[in-house]
């Protein structure tokens, strides 16, 4: 989260302006990255005024090119563990960054720090609560699916007993229908004259 203060000194009107943006790190072009990461890996305090530190190494291209008159750079730390870094800048004034102003900072550094950890567990715990939500979903989608399943099974076993049924009961009549079809045959060709009935029946 980068932030801007704009501080208009036309007494006519004389207002103060604060503009938020969020931006990479990576890809922000005023903040000088390696103080940062210097900052993340020692969790020291850096303080620069008017370019001049203890620490030339810390005097990187950005510094030069955008010439702040006071820099700090500290580790917002809670328990022991950063959890994010403080970057501030002022390009009008040098020595912004006295001690007593420091360990005011430093007191709305360990609030912030609060904050962060309790932001984090909050986006866990929401993260949880929608893994958990989708878990029971998948598990009630799944005894639907198994409640249909042994429905589909129950249902064909019903249904093989009475074809099954059947079909050995026409397996039965077919030889039992042959024999009839034969005797009948056997009948027409033995007698001359079987009468009107049973020509009209038989279809010959």
């Amino acid at each position: 989260m980068r932030a801007i203060t704009v501080i208009n000194d036309n007494p006519s009107q004389a207002e103060i302006k604060n503009l938020l943006t969020t931006e990479l790190i990576d890809t922000c072009e005023y903040i000088p990255r390696k103080i940062v990461n210097y900052v993340k890996n020692t969790q020291e305090i850096v303080i620069i005024n008017n370019c001049q530190t203890d620490n030339p190494a810390l005097i990187c291209k950005d510094l030069l090119q955008h010439q702040p008159k006071s820099v700090l750079c500290m580790p917002i730390v809670n328990q022991g563990i950063c959890v994010g870094i403080l970057y501030l800048e002022n390009k009008i004034t040098s020595e912004v960054f006295t001690s007593e102003r420091l360990q005011i900072i430093e007191l709305l550094s360990s609030q912030a720090a609060i904050s962060i950890i309790n932001a984090q567990l909050y986006q866990k715990e929401q993260q949880a609560l929608h893994d958990l939500q989708q878990a029971q979903l998948q598990i009630v989608q799944s005894e639907k699916m198994s409640a249909l399943g042994n429905l589909v099974a129950g249902v064909a076993h019903e249904m093989n007993n009475p074809l099954g049924f059947i079909s050995a009961t026409l397996k039965q009549t077919q030889a039992s229908i042959a024999d009839i079809t034969e005797h009948l045959k056997l009948y027409q060709e033995i007698s001359s004259n079987p009468g009107d009935s049973i020509t009209e029946l038989s279809g010959y």
